[in-house]
């Protein structure tokens, strides 16, 4: 007998899907702020550590609703819909956007969070308990990066362990467009959602005038060397 999935069986599945991401960032967060381990090493460690458990897992299988006989859809493919006339995940991405940036802005914790990232030892000399604002902040990071999961599962309507192999890069180059310094402690959660469009923008124009798709890894590629420069005040600073 087929099994048969009702709305709540969805709305939990999705629910455990972003607590085991933020689970995953509490996990990284103690490793960078209790152990010390450098948050690059913690992030790339934990990137493919699971991307080899999800290859483990259905042994380099796509998964699909036609993975399984009888064919059974997604139950959060309403995801990729439309609400109003406009496409759910646009409202999605709008809505955390706005939750983020009303957070880094309107309240305090906001400030404890750029506080730290700008120094995080003056943060603590004032009180801030950087070591929690660091465990939230990863615990955020893998909520995040499991809803963007679960959107593009539902856009493509399919998932496969490699998927969004080299959106890492594009994310950083987005980030440092949105003018959110390496160095951290300054920068809006609008400017990096801004720079990630340009980034999106450009690789489908890129796309549409029939360029090679490597050309996109060179634009990132240019992107990345400019914040580069930009650490060390300027291409001609020593």
């Amino acid at each position: 007998m087929a099994l048969r999935f009702s709305p709540a069986t969805t709305v939990v599945s999705v629910i455990l899907t972003v607590a085991f991401g933020a689970s995953v960032g509490v996990i990284a967060g103690l490793l960078v702020s209790r152990a010390r381990v450098p948050s690059f090493i913690v992030t790339l460690g934990t990137y493919w550590g699971f991307r080899g458990v999800a290859l483990l897992f259905n042994g380099g299988n796509y998964i699909s609703p036609d993975a399984v006989q009888p064919s059974r859809p997604f139950g959060f493919s309403w995801i990729a819909g439309n609400l109003g006339g406009v496409p759910t995940l646009i409202i999605v991405m709008i809505a955390v956007v706005a939750a983020g940036q009303m957070l880094l802005s309107l309240t305090p914790l906001g400030t404890w969070i750029k506080a730290t990232g700008s120094s995080e030892e003056a943060a603590r000399a004032v009180g801030v308990r950087t070591t929690l604002i660091k465990i939230f902040v990863f615990s955020v990071s893998g909520l995040l990066a499991s809803l963007g999961g679960i959107m593009i599962t539902s856009w493509q309507n399919s998932t496969y362990p490699l998927t969004g192999q080299g959106y890492s890069l594009q994310a950083i180059a987005g980030v440092i467009l949105g003018g959110i310094p390496f160095s951290g402690g300054r920068g809006t959660i609008v400017g990096a959602a801004l720079g990630a469009l340009v980034i999106g923008v450009i690789n489908d124009m890129i796309v549409l005038i029939g360029l090679p798709a490597q050309y996109e890894y060179i634009f990132v590629a240019i992107v990345l060397v400019l914040a580069g420069l930009q650490t060390r005040g300027g291409p001609f600073v020593k």
